[in-house]
């Protein structure tokens, strides 16, 4: 897997992992996402979770499709979504992932 980023979740009290089988491309993307409690670093299983990619075009923003999974793998412990990223970042503008985490814990 290779490590798209990290990200605080706010008001969740975790910390999100972000993951893909492959660099991201223009096209359909399945992102995987890990949940640490973000004081004790324990692994969150017991919650739900949200993803939105924005592009940004200074101009003006817009989203892509999202295929929305807020279930935990029980094997891999991992949450996934698949979106599909409608055109290169190349001279258009830059994308941003947006997670949201509703801890059950919290």
């Amino acid at each position: 897997m290779v490590k798209i980023g990290e990200t605080y979740v706010l008001g969740a009290k975790a910390k999100a992992y972000i993951y893909a089988k492959q660099a991201l491309f223009t096209g359909y993307n399945t992102i995987y996402v890990a949940m640490y409690d973000s004081v004790d670093g324990s692994r969150l299983t017991d919650g739900h979770f949200h993803l939105e990619a924005e592009m940004d075009m200074e101009t003006m923003q817009h989203n892509c499709p999202v295929e929305g999974n807020e279930d935990i793998d029980a094997t891999t412990k991992l949450y996934s979504t698949s979106l599909v990223f409608v055109m290169p970042t190349v001279m258009m503008g830059k994308w941003y992932l947006h997670v949201g985490y509703h801890n059950h814990k919290v």
